[in-house]
C-alpha cells in the first residue's frame, strides 16, 4: 500500500444536501484513495450505507458530484488506515450519524458545542473512520478531536489551515 489520498466530496443525493445543510458546508463525505500492490489499482476504504467497504476507486469519484484529494507531505497514512482494516465488513453507524446530527442542530439552535450524545463501538461513519486514520498516523491537528463530533467540513477546514497539507487533482482517476 502507498500514495494515500485523503479525499473529499460533494454529492447530489438528499442525504448529502441535508448533510452540507446542517454543517453548513461544502462538502458531505470523506475517505481515502490508496495504491494497491495486490490490485495493481488504486482502491477506496469508504464507510457509507453499506459499511466500511473497499472499492474500485475510480468507480467511487466517477459516482461523484466533485471530488478533491489532499495528500499528506509531512505524514504517510498508511500506518493508520491498516489499524483500521479491521472495520471493513462492518455496519454503518446509523446510530452515531443520527446522534452527530442531533448534536448539530442543538449546536445551531442553542449556540452551545455538545459531542455525539449517541456513540456506536465497532461501527463508524466517514470522518469518524478519517480522524482516527488520522490519529493514528499521527497528524498533529488531530489530536484533540473527537472523532465521533467531527464533520467533514471541519476537516476540510484543519486541512486548508495546516501547512503540511496539498491539494492534489489526482487526474490517474479520470
Amino acid at each position: 500500500m502507498k500514495d494515500v489520498f485523503l479525499c473529499f466530496s460533494k454529492e447530489n443525493s438528499l442525504y448529502a444536501r441535508i448533510i452540507r445543510y446542517l454543517i453548513n458546508g461544502s462538502v458531505n463525505h470523506v475517505f481515502f484513495i490508496f495504491w494497491s500492490e495486490d490490485w495493481h489499482d488504486y482502491l477506496s476504504m469508504e464507510t457509507d450505507w453499506r459499511g466500511t467497504v473497499l472499492v474500485p476507486a475510480k468507480d467511487l469519484v466517477q459516482s461523484m458530484y466533485k471530488v478533491r484529494y489532499f495528500q499528506c507531505l509531512n505524514k504517510d497514512l498508511v500506518e493508520g488506515l491498516l489499524a483500521n482494516f479491521d472495520l471493513v465488513g462492518k455496519k454503518y453507524a446509523w446510530s452515531s450519524i443520527f446522534g452527530f446530527l442531533l448534536k448539530i442542530i442543538y449546536q445551531n439552535t442553542f449556540k452551545r458545542i455538545i459531542p455525539n450524545p449517541i456513540r456506536s463501538k465497532n461501527r463508524v461513519f466517514c470522518s469518524e473512520l478519517a480522524v482516527d486514520v488520522l490519529k493514528k498516523s499521527g497528524v498533529g491537528f488531530s489530536k484533540n478531536l473527537d472523532p465521533e463530533s467531527t464533520s467533514p467540513e471541519d476537516l476540510l477546514d484543519l486541512i486548508k489551515k495546516d501547512i503540511g497539507w496539498v491539494e492534489e487533482t489526482c487526474t490517474f482517476l479520470r
